[in-house]
């Protein structure tokens, strides 16, 4: 188990992800990311799934997350997920309940070593390391990502009990039944071969161990034949660089299909006192101004005029468009009732061989 947390090995990663950090970011990707949703056509869908299919979507993940990572961090902190949300909390009390309740459900603790599939920049990490104290190792396939979650554990701290390296967590470079939980936090909606994932996580896991996950659905309201069903299911994936998105029902199907016992699932988009669409359309405060109606179009037309005399990347206006495009669509999908971003479930490895 010592060798899961070798200094050496993280800090290798550490410096390749540091050189290469320059080069991941959105010089170079806007374009190539664009081309694949330039338009609705169904030959182009059928390219976007053929890449993203098996193997998480390498090309499509790593050009989103190079021009998408610091516009996240800007406008939604170290954490890029939702939360359920309460009257009387904050925003960044909805962040860090949804990461305690997974943590608390999968029952970690300070001698485990758990595995955070799809990472992000390490928000979760941290504070689920902080509340358990169980060693985290994230597993990326953003580079960028990566050098910035190692960057802020260092910063934090928490070198020691957090790391990220990348990798795809449709082949996990761990041994069999070697960890003592996995969790993926609205990350392997990247996917939509769900056995790819679900398949490695049960494969590391001890007997007994737990996998939970938040992830991206399609409810039962969501009809494939409805044209405006499909144009918002689209313009949605093209703004968070996504696959087709599987229904919830497939999900629990395929974790059963790895050999997952399923303890509990439900939809937090039904649970809390406000919409959860709310987190996009923050209120008018000085930490949440990224996110009110102003604030987006300042920040659109700032990153414009910054362009255009070279202070930034070239991508970066597009790129904060795009994502702007996918949060009204996950605020229309949300509305229609036909996708949530907020689909819970708790599985467990079997500790025998009949599934006891």
């Amino acid at each position: 188990m010592g060798s899961l947390l070798n200094v050496n090995r993280y800090e290798q990663e550490f410096l390749k992800n540091k050189s290469n950090a320059v080069e991941l970011t959105t010089r170079g990707r806007a374009d190539t990311y664009f081309a694949r949703f330039k338009e609705d056509s169904e030959e182009l869908r059928n390219q976007r799934i053929a890449v993203t299919d098996k193997g998480a979507g390498k090309d499509l993940v790593q050009e989103y997350y190079s021009i998408s990572t610091d516009l996240y961090e800007y406008g939604w902190g170290e954490s890029f997920h939702f939360g359920i949300l309460w009257a009387d909390s904050s925003f960044e009390d909805a962040i860090r309940r949804y990461e305690y309740f997974l943590a608390l459900k999968m029952k970690l603790n300070k001698d485990d070593v758990v595995l955070d599939l799809g990472c992000g920049v390490g928000g979760p990490m941290r504070n689920i390391a902080r509340f358990s104290g169980a060693k985290i190792i994230g597993v990326n396939i953003s580079e960028y990502q990566v050098y910035r979650t190692n960057l802020l554990n260092g910063e934090a701290g928490l070198m020691n009990q957090c790391r990220a390296v990348t990798g795809d967590f449709t082949k996990l470079e761990f041994d069999d039944s070697s960890v003592d939980g996995a969790y993926a936090i609205e990350a392997t909606c990247h996917t939509n071969d769900k056995d790819s994932v679900y398949s490695e996580a049960f494969r590391v896991l001890k007997p007994g161990a737990y996998f939970s996950a938040w992830e991206w659905v399609t409810t039962d309201k969501y009809d494939a034949n409805d044209p405006e069903h499909q144009r918002v299911r689209f313009n949605l994936e093209k703004g968070n660089g996504l696959p087709e998105t599987a229904p919830w029902h497939e999900v629990i199907a395929s974790l059963k299909r790895c050999g997952f016992e399923v303890i509990e699932y439900f939809d937090g988009c039904e649970q809390g006192e406000l919409p959860w669409w709310n987190s996009l359309n923050s209120g008018w405060s000085l930490r949440g101004f990224s996110r009110t109606w102003f604030g987006i179009r300042f920040t659109g037309a700032l990153l414009w005029a910054l362009e255009k005399v070279g202070m930034v990347s070239p991508g970066m206006y597009e790129a904060q468009n795009n994502l702007q495009c996918g949060a009204d669509m996950l605020v229309l999908g949300g509305k229609m009732g036909i996708y949530s971003p907020m689909f819970f479930f708790l599985a467990r490895k079997p500790t025998t061989a009949d599934g006891s």
